[in-house]
């Protein structure tokens, strides 16, 4: 009789050890964060861009000339006088190295691809930012111009 309760025994150990696993693997898996879900990234990607284009509008020029025409945004001087480098070497500066962007100008009703890939892969968001542009060497009759950061997750080159 004594060798049929040691078996029942460490079946009862092994049924204990077992409920015990599970319920610790239970509550690990029920305790752990969601994952970010792709609608955060975008939200956290379209801030990135929102900030570096007002960081942009919002940078003071030196020269006095300058601030009268351009606004006092190196933005509306650098698109003004098309000088993308700037714009690149800024948005550069203020951008992680994993994000691709690329930039356009539209007065609503037509638009000009400025610099950048026009082909994001996988999702993308746009920031935006209107501008007054007095010297406006685009095709628009307007002065205010909507300009349209494109950003996505990918490596730059």
């Amino acid at each position: 009789m004594r060798r049929d309760e040691r078996g029942q025994i460490h079946i009862i150990e092994v049924v204990t050890a077992a409920l015990i696993l599970v319920a610790a693997i239970q509550t690990i898996v029920t305790t752990q964060p969601p994952p970010a879900s792709a609608s955060e990234s975008l939200i956290k990607l379209k801030e990135l861009g929102d900030d570096s284009l007002r960081a942009l509008d919002n940078m003071p020029l030196e020269d006095p000339h300058d601030r009268w025409i351009y606004d006092n945004s190196t933005l509306v001087k650098a698109i003004s006088t098309q000088n993308m480098t700037t714009i690149t070497e800024l948005l550069n500066g203020s951008l992680p190295r994993t994000m691709t962007y690329s930039l356009s100008i539209s007065n609503g009703t037509s638009s000009v691809h400025l610099f950048g890939p026009t082909d994001p892969i996988g999702d993308a968001t746009t920031s935006r930012r209107w501008v007054h542009l007095k010297s406006n060497p685009y095709p628009f009759e307007d002065e205010l111009a909507e300009v349209r950061l494109l950003i996505w997750y990918e490596v730059r080159p």
